[in-house]
């Protein structure tokens, strides 16, 4: 099989080169989020060595620039398959921005273990060959933070009819993780796991389209059933999971 076969397939290429051709609500759905995703690279990756940091699959950048924002990490790097992403990024670049790179999904043009950290946040479930990024991550930086939404449950209609064909959805995604089978991705390819764990939305993501009582509501009751039935919970409801992993034998503390 050549190298050209495993990049990205041309369907998921046009998807994505569009993917940001949104409407000014949509992109400001779409910072809120990445704002969540920041605090979580931060509450996972705060005792691994953080300096140096590349996010793939970055969009726009609002991920690294809410680091940035935050003083975690002084210098970032910006890789997505999609110029509809980047070119945001290009024309009102932050503070520490040091490139903006185009991926095409196989390879970065980076020396290996040129970064402390790695983002993979919200892109293996988009990609047809998940273990070629991460290894690809793992090559260039000495730790990788993955998050993936975990859509692999019960109440995902996708899986309630095993005949139906499968069709590309308005997220994109291709691939679906509960805990067990994240997890099960990043040690099957070979990788040391030193921290993962089940995250919560904001409450900012759930009073976005419900201002007031009704997001709040939903946020709280989704926070209870997760604290008293966590297992449960992941079984029927949507959460991140966020992983820390490296290819050394270094020890991490585990977050939780």
């Amino acid at each position: 099989m050549s190298i050209e076969h495993l990049k990205l397939r041309e369907e998921l290429r046009e998807f994505y080169e569009k993917y940001f051709q949104k409407s000014p609500r949509e992109l400001d759905w779409y910072r809120v989020n990445c704002h969540d995703k920041a605090n979580n690279v931060m509450h996972f990756c705060a005792p691994f060595a953080h300096d140096r940091i590349i996010d793939i699959g970055s969009g726009p950048g609002e991920v690294i620039r809410e680091l940035s924002r935050s003083g975690f990490g002084t210098s970032f790097v910006a890789a997505d398959v999609g110029e509809s992403g980047l070119a945001p990024l290009r024309a009102d670049p932050f503070k520490g921005l040091a490139d903006v790179v185009d991926f095409d999904g196989i390879h970065l043009p980076f020396k290996d273990q040129e970064f402390d950290l790695a983002i993979l946040a919200h892109v293996i479930e988009h990609l047809d060959h998940p273990r070629i990024a991460l290894a690809e991550a793992a090559r260039i930086a000495k730790y990788v933070y993955v998050e993936v939404p975990l859509e692999y449950n019960f109440k995902n209609r996708r899986f309630s009819d095993p005949s139906a064909p499968f069709e590309l959805g308005s997220t994109g995604h291709i691939n679906f993780f509960n805990p067990k089978l994240a997890r099960t991705l990043i040690k099957s390819s070979g990788y040391k796991l030193v921290a993962s764990g089940v995250r919560h939305f904001r409450r900012e993501v759930y009073t976005f389209h419900r201002p007031g009582i009704s997001g709040l509501a939903r946020f709280w009751i989704k926070e209870s059933i997760h604290r008293i039935a966590p297992e449960f919970s992941t079984n029927f409801l949507n959460f991140h999971f966020g992983m820390v992993y490296t290819r050394s034998k270094n020890e991490g503390t585990p977050a939780t």
